[in-house]
């Protein structure tokens, strides 16, 4: 399990007004292929950057790093040690809910559809 914060998507909105009305731009990281990940965490993220009005985001996969709990836990499911993808753009595990074709996917897909051409409005 990881133990993430519970987030406040509904604060976020205001602050990140507050933040523009400053003109300080907001950039969110964003980490797929956690074990309640489906593929709708995709669409629903991109969704809620949208909405956020979110000026840049870096997007990353889940990689369990030799040395951590996580890769000890997962030690059955890592299907890749070559070190050198061990670069948080790369799937070198199996993923729970998905597969690591689909979590690949979409993450290029966020990356790719959050800076397409009609997103790029005037920041703040």
């Amino acid at each position: 399990m990881i133990n993430k914060t519970c987030h406040r998507v509904d604060q976020y909105r205001e602050a990140i007004r507050l933040l523009h009305s400053y003109g300080i731009g907001v950039e969110a990281g964003i980490v797929f292929g956690f074990d309640n990940d489906t593929t709708d965490v995709f669409k629903n993220t991109l969704a809620t950057l949208d909405r956020l009005e979110v000026d840049a985001i870096q997007v990353s996969i889940f990689t369990p790093l030799p040395g951590t709990p996580r890769f000890t836990t997962m030690k059955d499911r890592i299907t890749d040690h070559n070190w050198s993808n061990y670069d948080f753009h790369n799937v070198v595990f199996t993923p729970a809910k998905m597969s690591a074709e689909d979590l690949k996917a979409g993450h290029d897909w966020v990356t790719n559809r959050f800076y397409r051409p009609v997103n790029h409005r005037p920041p703040y």
